[in-house]
């Protein structure tokens, strides 16, 4: 039945300025948003942590009226401001898994894009990459990537294998790298700030040698 919640009686008492408990049963009992007894719960919850006061009117019958005191009034603004932000909850296990675009790993991988900002080109992508090479040696001239790892197991080039999971790395704009030996499917949270513009090494040869670092980073800047 309930449908309202402590918050929601907290924000009606201070947008109306002044209520009586009656103004209270018509708003959230009648209207079957919870019950009575709901109701004098949250309204003594709210009076106990001082969110609320109240007033006696000396009529007949008597009664009190309340209020939002002036020092809370600036949390129920806040309070406002969180419920109307653009704030998303996104359940990834609701996604289905799409092939990664061609090009993106050199092993059978999929991903999720939980976030991706049109203006920018930033992404928050959760990827899984089948065993294997993952990547060629490579480069981002347009985005810092961020991974972190969930599960699956990786090589490292001296043949040493640890969990995945756990491992986090930062690979600034422009810098060369690629991904370790993946020897059991892996996940990793990925984001990239930016476009994920990526150029291979086997694409910037420069009169059969690969360019330098500094010259890579040079034109990422």
């Amino acid at each position: 039945m309930a449908t309202a919640s402590l918050d929601d009686v907290w924000i009606y008492i201070y947008e109306q300025g002044e209520v009586r408990t009656r103004d209270l049963l018509k708003e959230f009992v009648k209207s079957n948003k919870m019950s009575r007894g709901t109701l004098f719960k949250y309204k003594h919850a709210l009076e106990l942590e001082q969110k609320i006061a109240s007033k006696p009117v000396h009529e007949r019958p008597p009664y009190n009226l309340y209020y939002v005191p002036e020092h809370r009034q600036l949390d129920v603004e806040k309070l406002k401001q969180y419920r109307t932000s653009n704030i998303k909850l996104l359940l990834a296990d609701d996604m289905d898994w799409e092939d990664a675009p061609k090009g993106s790993f050199l092993t059978p991988a999929k991903r999720k894009v939980l976030w991706k900002d049109e203006a920018t080109g930033a992404e928050l992508i959760l990827a899984k990459v089948s065993t294997g090479l993952a990547e060629s040696l490579h480069y981002h001239p347009h985005a810092t990537e961020w991974v972190y790892g969930l599960s699956g197991e990786c090589e490292l080039p001296n043949g040493m294998r640890l969990s995945a999971a756990g491992a986090t790395m930062c690979v600034p704009k422009g810098e060369l790298h690629t991904c370790l030996k993946i020897t059991k499917e892996a996940t990793a949270l990925m984001f990239f700030d930016g476009p994920r513009t990526k150029i291979h090494v086997s694409d910037y040869h420069k009169d059969n040698q690969i360019r330098s670092r500094w010259e890579v980073k040079k034109e990422a800047n």
